[in-house]
């Protein structure tokens, strides 16, 4: 907010003018004049002349505090070589938290100036002069006297090539000599003759070092860097060479001209041949001397010989999950949990999205035959159809035979419908007693893996319910579920506890179609292994363990590659 009067001072100044005439003395540098008050606040505004011809606009920000502004204008200083009347702003050395703009009405048809005119020679500002507008604008710093004098431009009237005008006599040049320019305060920026014209070419480089860090023996990294000309003309590159010359670094190619305020990029490759640092230096030349750009790089050993491995995460969100269920009478009460919690079952794998297959078989041939029944999200009320699948015979036997039942039913040819080539696979074993089959729990787990595509799949997994490999309460110890959960990666929880039914929907979990087992075809020591997902390596053991009694890599929950990702695994084959 602005509050403006004008004053007219002819009172003020008379009086001591006459004063001093009736003394007999000569009064000097007493000017009539007249002023303006402005009362400026913190949040900014205008303040003008009395005359009109000057205004000073102060930004928000600016003062501190409200302000009053005096605009004084003096009239008839007798100073030469001004192009208006002398204008006081006060208070006098007021600063200004930000640049306060003050402007000029002047008629000019040459390059004028704004000036502080305090002292005995002017000291110009920096201004901007318009000569269609008459308007001619400065930023201040702080308050003083201005006034407007004529802008001195050594090469005004020349062209390129012309020798510039001589500096004034009260400027800095002893003896005076040609100059590109003064400044404001005719001060010579150089002393020695130049020619008008654009600044002459100004070259660097960046970055002027290059660290290309470790880098294999046998492979190759590259980095790069710009060569700059700041200046007004062309930049002429004359030559460049790699010091030393045998080092593991390329020459990179330049072209002979760096344009005018532009840059050019170069590339330098480095490609070590033994384990050793190495240092090494590019001088670029040009007519006014040499750019260096600094090299270093570390060669680091070759990895032992290894072999590769290659997968492909499958999309998400397909389970095919069969369950094999006791049908001894010792599990009535577990087999009944079963029954009641189906509807849970089927809710818990809808909400998280699952399309899914679940099958159910009992872990004897009892009444079975060799069709398989399963209940997908389109079976009219799932949870009821599900609850009737675990509704099995009760019948008991003396010994379990369910691996072997697993096998035989995924294999027959008349249940293909059931196991989808772009879903994960899981058996679910659910006993209170152990696996009697003769054969290897090996060659059970490679069996069902065969179902999908063959001993090399990896998204077969197979989860146990029982007594553990010691037993637990009434189950009889389960060392052979227990290994082949160990062996695929898969669960193995105890029946005899009170979370159980949660292993049921465990192979549909949240990273359900998003393997986290990758399988070996071949067997892997371990040692050196390296993990890549996408080309990016994953970090062990924070991303990723090696299972060796599963010949696998284990990901971690928070680490599960995406659906589609590509996994690459490199690793020293066993001896």
């Amino acid at each position: 907010m602005t509050n403006t009067t004008l004053r007219p001072l002819g009172h003020a100044l008379l009086l001591p003018l006459a004063a001093s005439l009736a003394a007999g003395c000569v009064a000097e540098d007493h000017v009539l004049g007249e002023r303006t008050e402005t009362v400026v606040s913190t949040t900014g505004g205008t303040a003008l002349s009395a005359d009109g011809l000057v205004r000073l606009d102060f930004p928000a920000g600016a003062l501190g505090e409200q302000t009053l502004i005096v605009i004084e204008t003096l009239r008839g200083t007798g100073r030469t070589g001004l192009l208006s009347e002398v204008y006081d702003l006060r208070p006098n050395g007021l600063t200004f938290d930000k640049p306060v703009t003050i402007r000029f009405e002047v008629d000019s048809s040459e390059p004028v100036a704004i000036a502080n005119v305090d002292e005995a020679t002017p000291s110009l500002l920096e201004s901007t002069y318009d000569s269609v507008t008459g308007r001619v604008e400065a930023e201040l710093a702080h308050f003083s006297s201005y006034s407007v004098v004529p802008a001195y431009d050594p090469c005004a009237g020349k062209v390129c090539g012309d020798a510039c005008d001589v500096c004034p006599p009260n400027s800095s040049c002893v003896p005076p000599s040609y100059a590109t320019a003064c400044n404001p305060g005719n001060q010579c920026v150089r002393d020695v003759p130049q020619l008008c014209g654009p600044a002459p070419a100004a070259l660097s480089v960046f970055p002027a070092a290059l660290d290309f860090g470790m880098v294999q023996v046998g492979a190759s990294s590259t980095l790069s860097f710009k060569v700059r000309n700041s200046g007004g003309l062309p930049g002429m590159l004359t030559g460049t060479s790699l010091v030393p010359s045998g080092a593991p670094f390329t020459t990179p190619s330049l072209p002979s001209v760096v344009p005018a305020g532009g840059e050019i990029t170069a590339s330098i490759d480095f490609s070590p041949v033994a384990v050793e640092a190495s240092t090494a230096t590019v001088a670029i030349t040009h007519p006014d001397g040499t750019l260096l750009v600094h090299l270093a790089g570390i060669g680091t050993p070759q990895p032992a010989a290894t072999s590769t491995e290659a997968f492909q995460q499958l999309p998400p969100a397909r389970a095919d999950i069969l369950y094999v269920v006791d049908q001894s009478s010792s599990m009535a009460d577990e087999r009944q949990t079963m029954i009641d919690g189906a509807p849970w079952i089927i809710s818990e794998l809808d909400a998280r999205g699952i399309d899914y297959h679940l099958a159910v078989i009992p872990t004897s041939t009892h009444g079975v035959d060799s069709s398989l029944p399963f209940v997908a999200p389109a079976t009219p009320q799932a949870g009821a159809a599900l609850a009737t699948e675990f509704d099995i015979d009760e019948y008991d036997l003396e010994y379990e035979i369910a691996m072997y039942r697993a096998t035989w039913t995924l294999s027959r040819p008349q249940n293909s419908a059931f196991v989808r080539t772009d879903a994960t696979l899981t058996v679910v074993f659910v006993s209170d007693s152990d696996d009697v089959e003769t054969n290897s729990v090996q060659d059970y787990v490679n069996a069902i893996a065969a179902v999908k595509n063959g001993h090399t799949v990896s998204d077969v997994e197979v989860h146990a319910v029982t007594g553990g490999a010691t037993g637990c309460g009434d189950a009889a110890p389960a060392p052979r579920f227990t290994q082949a959960a160990q062996l695929s990666g898969g669960l193995s929880t105890s029946i005899c506890g009170s979370t159980w039914l949660d292993t049921l929907v465990a192979p549909a979990g949240p990273e359900y179609g998003q393997r986290r087992i990758f399988r070996l075809s071949q067997l892997a020591s371990g040692g050196g292994m390296r993990v890549f997902v996408n080309g990016v390596e994953a970090l062990t053991p924070s991303e990723w363990v090696f299972d060796t009694d599963a010949n696998a890599v284990v990901f971690e929950p928070s680490a599960i590659p995406a659906p589609f990702s590509s996994v690459i695994v490199m690793f020293q084959p066993r001896p």
